[in-house]
């Protein structure tokens, strides 16, 4: 990699880190926010629940920035191993796995913050954790954001490969499908 190359993937991973900054930000400040204000209102018990619905929101965060990372990086692993000459053309592959990384590199540790201590709670009290409504919640939503990303991604691969058996379509098809396919196996997970 020439020092122009390795400039520019820099700048594209800071780009990525720095555009995905702002929603990090704005979780804590909200959090910080509900915090101050259940105390002043409903102290101790508000504060709990409060606790618990902002740790949800914050892995809910962190969650779709992992996949977002993942889902592309899976998809250029798929490329590289279908025809790699679609990716390693030049320096656009590098500044690609650049910026998907970094926000697998943001969205990790913002991920873990919030579901770790929940599944702390949930080994104390599995029974309250259980009939948590967030919780359940969460898990609703990070599963039906999996199942509606892997559903498109599913429908956009059938209906490339039937365009190129019917002769419709012709082309590096593991390059257009190494997007789909990351897609669906970051949703699927």
């Amino acid at each position: 990699v020439g020092d122009e190359d390795a400039t520019i993937v820099a700048q594209d991973a800071i780009g990525a880190i720095l555009g995905s900054l702002p929603f990090v930000l704005l979780v804590i400040w909200a959090g910080r926010s509900a915090r101050d204000e259940a105390l002043a209102v409903g102290g101790e018990p508000l504060l709990r629940s409060i606790a618990r619905i902002l740790e949800l929101v914050r892995s809910l965060v962190g969650l779709a920035l992992v996949g977002v990372g993942s889902a592309y990086l899976v998809g250029r692993l798929v490329g590289l191993a279908g025809d790699g000459s679609a990716w390693l053309g030049g320096s656009d592959w590098r500044r690609e796995v650049a910026r998907w990384l970094a926000y697998l590199i943001v969205g990790l540790p913002v991920w873990l913050s919030g579901w770790l201590p929940v599944e702390r709670r949930r080994q104390v009290t599995p029974a309250l954790e259980a009939a948590s409504a967030a919780r359940r919640t969460y898990l609703l939503l990070a599963s039906g954001a999996g199942l509606v990303a892997g559903a498109g991604a599913l429908a956009l691969i059938l209906y490339r490969v039937i365009r190129v058996a019917l002769g419709l379509e012709t082309g590096n098809l593991a390059a257009e499908l190494s997007d789909p396919i990351g897609i669906l196996v970051a949703g699927a997970a």
